[in-house]
């Protein structure tokens, strides 16, 4: 059984299922496997508002249902599972994947849990900002109101703060759409974007990954960063050069954007 911390048709999480279910069909193990797949939706909802209304779905559907293991993906779907997972399916295994920032409570389960932790680094996009925009003095960060957004700035926090003198950093968190249409709109034209991911605001509307990056555009055109790859439309991909120059290739397909590493999203 996999449980998706957000959508059906969530980028991110559509190529893990389909991955998943690759290697489930090529693995041969003489053995027939089915695959139930479950969607949380907490990217258009806030994280855990949903919660009753699961665990009385879920009850009923999987009583009968023997699983022999549980994947997760992202931190919505593990902070679920560590909630309710004992009284849904006790006794079954889980893997995570996808997660950054893990609770606490996980080292507790470790019988039971497993998987890959997600980190990811800014430090190539902090260090290419000043090389290839040298007018750049401010940088504005964009974030939604999601679990992966906030988790992304904490991560990112250390890394923002240690940046080299010259350029002010300002956080753009949870906005509704009119205040974030506002404040982009008010940035000084020596500012450079990081796009942390705008899919829910603070007000609860929310946007698809084609849709924030329609409205945003829709309110700048200021030079935009991401993390990831999906967050840029069509991305620069930043390759580090001798001597400190910096050369802008793109558009390409890679995983491998601006600071290199694609991880998780929205």
């Amino acid at each position: 059984m996999i449980i998706n911390s957000f959508h059906s048709g969530h980028f991110w999480e559509y190529n893990i299922i389909k991955r998943i279910s690759e290697e489930l069909e090529n693995t041969e193990t003489g053995f027939r496997i089915r695959l139930h797949c479950e969607y949380l939706d907490y990217e258009r909802h806030p994280p855990g508002s949903l919660d009753n209304e699961l665990v009385s779905l879920f009850a009923p559907k999987y009583a009968g249902v023997s699983l022999k293991a549980i994947i997760v993906t992202d931190n919505d779907a593990l902070d679920f599972m560590l909630a309710h997972g004992n009284r849904l399916f006790p006794g079954v295994p889980v893997v995570f994947c996808g997660i950054a920032d893990p609770p606490a409570e996980l080292a507790e389960r470790r019988a039971h849990y497993t998987g890959i932790l997600e980190n990811f680094s800014i430090h190539r996009i902090l260090e290419s900002i000043p090389l290839v925009h040298p007018e750049a003095r401010h940088l504005a960060i964009i974030c939604g109101d999601t679990t992966s957004a906030r988790t992304a700035l904490r991560q990112a926090a250390p890394e923002l703060a240690a940046m080299k003198p010259g350029i002010a950093v300002r956080t753009l968190a949870a906005l509704p759409a009119q205040a974030m249409q506002k404040a982009l709109e008010e940035l000084p034209r020596d500012t450079v974007l990081l796009n942390f991911g705008y899919y829910r605001t603070a007000d609860g509307q929310s946007y698809s990954m084609k849709e924030s990056l329609q409205q945003l555009r829709s309110w700048t055109d200021l030079p935009m960063y991401s993390p990831w790859s999906g967050q840029l439309g069509r991305p620069m991909r930043i390759q580090r050069i001798p001597r400190r120059t910096c050369r802008a290739h793109g558009p390409v397909r890679s995983r491998r954007h601006a600071t290199g590493c694609h991880p998780a999203a929205a």
